[in-house]
């Protein structure tokens, strides 16, 4: 039921706690302004003679979506915060936008009234704001979810088709505790957002990256192995991948296709970009070290890639081509997030580079990124499914 006028003490205490947390989770006090969002990323003043052209997407704390347009860097709101001061939806996670300028994003309403209303949408609106609808919805909060269904908590992971046609993530997550780490495994769903119909494909995949081929049919992703499990010729260089070895588990990166239903594995490591022309994937070790391989074989590519203070590549929009969130350069300022909790304290914010891997080419195009914010992005043009 709703308050009444009259609360206790402890209610008072609790509803004055809520109000302090989604204050912090709405990002208040903080520094850094666009597009009239607080703590949002700030476009690199200047004009960038980038060779991509599409959106960048960062979802926001206080529930809003924002855009950056490349080359021309406008920003523009996608989907604004909610209103509702009893109903604080969050964005979970987001992809897109694909071909036809859709996003897909899961939206979580945990911080509300009464927590039998608490609730996680699959969503998708266009990157003009326009038709913002829902794929399905599940009782409770996206994070800490416990259906009858068995779906459970949904990941961090959201991967939408650059043909549009489906949408996949992992729900039901597990911890998996290793030295010095704390990962997910979970049940990888696919669905066809345009049907509104899907459900889990495979079970026991970590929570460390989903990534689309071009044609819409092939999904990267990955599981957790055992050593032995991985085929001798897919040992990769002596440098890639120390921490890995020594938690006895090894990420490997696998490509399911949808017609066959089969898996097949690719590559050591994880978080995996696949190249826009579908010919290449980058896959990524614990310390930020990279490798290229070729997509059909698994084979290493002669191609450089950028160096470890590149911690998350976003997208490869052509070969030896990369958007990526960056450490501060040297002799660049840090700036530090003011949305933090007690424990986690201050985090140095992040900068969206452009970076050619053939010449010492490194642009800033967005800084001031929340290393927590989620990132994507989504190449302009194209045909739909």
């Amino acid at each position: 039921m709703p308050p009444g006028p009259c609360l206790s003490a402890m209610q008072i205490g609790i509803k004055a706690a809520l109000a302090a947390l989604v204050a912090v989770v709405a990002g208040a006090g903080c520094a850094h302004e666009s597009s009239g969002i607080a703590g949002a990323p700030v476009p690199v003043a200047g004009t960038l003679a980038l060779p991509v052209a599409g959106h960048l997407l960062f979802n926001q704390p206080a529930g809003t979506i924002q855009a950056i347009r490349l080359p021309s860097l406008e920003a523009t709101v996608i989907k604004p915060a909610s209103a509702r001061s009893d109903d604080r939806a969050t964005i979970h996670a987001l992809s897109g936008p694909d071909r036809d300028g859709r996003i897909a994003y899961i939206e979580d309403h945990y911080f509300v009234a009464e927590k039998s209303r608490q609730r996680h949408l699959l969503k998708t609106v266009r990157v003009d704001g326009t038709q913002d609808g829902e794929v399905f919805s599940r009782s409770g909060g996206a994070l800490w979810a416990k259906t009858p269904a068995g779906h459970g908590e949904i990941g961090s992971q959201l991967a939408l088709s650059a043909t549009g046609g489906h949408v996949a993530f992992l729900s039901g997550l597990v911890p998996v505790e290793l030295p010095s780490a704390y990962l997910h495994v979970g049940n990888l769903e696919v669905w066809n957002v345009r049907k509104k119909a899907g459900g889990k494909r495979l079970a026991t995949v970590l929570d460390e990256g989903l990534a689309w081929f071009p044609d819409g049919r092939r999904l990267a992703f990955v599981r957790l192995l055992d050593p032995t499990a991985l085929p001798t010729a897919s040992e990769p260089p002596a440098e890639f991948g120390q921490t890995f070895r020594a938690w006895g588990k090894v990420p490997a990166v696998f490509v399911l296709n949808l017609d066959t239903g089969t898996e097949t594995f690719l590559a050591e490591g994880w978080r995996p970009v696949v190249s826009d022309d579908g010919r290449s994937i980058l896959v990524m070790d614990r310390e930020g070290q990279a490798r290229v391989v070729d997509a059909g074989s698994g084979r290493p590519l002669a191609l450089r890639v950028p160096g470890r203070d590149c911690p998350r590549l976003i997208a490869s929009p052509a070969p030896g081509q990369f958007l990526a969130l960056c450490r501060p350069g040297a002799g660049e300022p840090v700036e530090l997030s003011t949305r933090n909790s007690p424990l986690a304290g201050a985090k140095p914010l992040l900068t969206v580079r452009f970076i050619r891997t053939d010449s010492a080419e490194r642009q800033a195009v967005v800084r001031a990124v929340d290393p927590r914010t989620v990132v994507s992005f989504g190449a302009d043009s194209g045909e739909s499914e």
